[in-house]
């Protein structure tokens, strides 16, 4: 009995087996198999997708391999041409003014073999920007002056702006030197034309100066002789005024000569001394009185003091006050009037030489202290040598003082002269 159970439970189990066996090859069948094939057909799909764009890719790798060579050699192609161009050429970093690259003809402006010399130096270094020349341009030039190791070159510098929003700029460097220099002597043989037909008007000026007055003294000599015989006391004074006033004009002008000629050779130092300045100037006005009276003049003298010293040349002083004196005298007309102002302030003198003449045109008035100037423009303008007023100014100037001229056509002239009290010891 025990053995038929036994082989039926042997059955049994393997009755068993065989279902669990069916049943889970029905399930591998239904659950595993068919996912699989789907997850199969769509990594395949994926894989062409690939293959499509790996394909797409390497063609792409071969377009840009071929674009790459393409700029390296345009590149090289633009570094070559920079690099010979017969112009200097320089490019820059705008954001610290750096250099980047510099051609072959701007190594040899700046006399320097080796581009690793130059390579990130500063611009400044090289080029000093000037003036700019910009006319609403899209490029900008500057004038400027280049830098070498052994000599300064003028040039135009100019900005080849090729971008809007950039980070480099392109320098064009164009050498003017021999124009500039060119320039300056054509400019400097007119100066020497001007001076020289300047310098020819004023020795024929100085010869007719020098002759009209030693002339009328001669004949007033001659004429004083035949009133003398004759005891014409009146007559005799007017001639002798008249003696007295071309003495006068004699001596303003060899003064004249010998302080420009000492001026042109920096040999004229002033001799400082404490002098009263309202007693030298009176006296210089009281010796004129009688000039200005025979041209019908009248001659004013002013003060708000009575004594102001300062540390002056005495003798320059009595020029200066001559000089405009007499000049005033001889551009007023008939019935005209001289006013010598003198005022003394805390920390300075200032003389006033004010009169009611024909007066000065602006254009003169610019050049007015110029050696050999002369007013052309104006309508009483009188035959004189042009360096009276810039004898005036050196002597003026080297005493410390400071001059200046207001005056209009028709109008007279103010003329103002200030010395400093600074200089005084007390």
């Amino acid at each position: 009995m025990y053995p038929l159970n036994g082989y039926l439970l042997r059955f049994r189990e393997i009755l068993l087996l065989c279902v669990f066996n069916v049943f889970f090859s029905v399930f591998f069948k239904n659950f595993m198999r068919n996912p699989y094939k789907e997850l199969a057909e769509s990594l395949n799909k994926k894989n062409k997708i690939l293959d499509e764009l790996s394909e797409d890719i390497f063609l792409k790798n071969k377009e840009l391999e071929i674009s790459i060579l393409n700029l390296k050699n345009k590149e090289y192609l633009y570094e070559t041409f920079f690099r010979f161009m017969p112009h200097p050429i320089i490019l820059i970093s705008l954001e610290n003014n750096r250099i980047l690259f510099a051609n072959k003809a701007f190594l040899n402006l700046i006399n320097v073999n080796n581009l690793r010399d130059v390579i990130n130096k500063k611009i400044n270094k090289y080029i000093h920007f000037v003036t700019s020349n910009n006319n609403n341009n899209s490029s900008l030039t500057f004038n400027a002056i280049l830098s070498s190791k052994t000599e300064e070159r003028f040039v135009n510098a100019k900005f080849l702006s090729m971008y809007k929003d950039r980070l480099e700029d392109l320098i064009l460097i164009e050498d003017n030197t021999s124009k500039v220099l060119t320039e300056e002597i054509k400019k400097e043989v007119e100066s020497r034309m001007v001076e020289e037909r300047i310098r020819t008007e004023f020795l024929s000026s100085i010869s007719h100066d020098l002759k009209t007055p030693i002339n009328v003294i001669y004949s007033s000599i001659q004429v004083q002789r035949i009133y003398s015989n004759k005891n014409d006391i009146k007559s005799l004074e007017k001639y002798n005024s008249i003696s007295k006033m071309n003495c006068i004009s004699l001596i303003k002008l060899t003064n004249n000569l010998i302080d420009m000629s000492k001026i042109n050779s920096n040999f004229l130092m002033p001799n400082l001394e404490k002098i009263n300045v309202i007693e030298t100037t009176e006296d210089i006005v009281t010796s004129l009185v009688d000039y200005a009276q025979s041209n019908n003049v009248e001659i004013i003298f002013n003060t708000n003091t009575e004594e102001s010293y300062l540390q002056l040349d005495y003798e320059f002083l009595q020029r200066i006050i001559l000089n405009l004196i007499s000049n005033s005298i001889k551009y007023t007309l008939n019935n005209g009037k001289i006013i010598i102002d003198i005022l003394d302030k805390e920390d300075k003198v200032k003389i006033y030489i004010i009169d009611n003449g024909c007066g000065m045109s602006e254009e003169f008035i610019k050049e007015a202290f110029c050696k050999y100037s002369m007013d052309k423009y104006a309508k009483n303008a009188k035959n004189g040598t042009g360096i009276g007023l810039y004898v005036v100014k050196k002597l003026v100037e080297l005493q410390s003082g400071e001059i200046d001229i207001k005056s209009k056509l028709g109008n007279g002239t103010k003329i103002t002269i200030t010395f400093p009290k600074e200089n005084l010891n007390e």
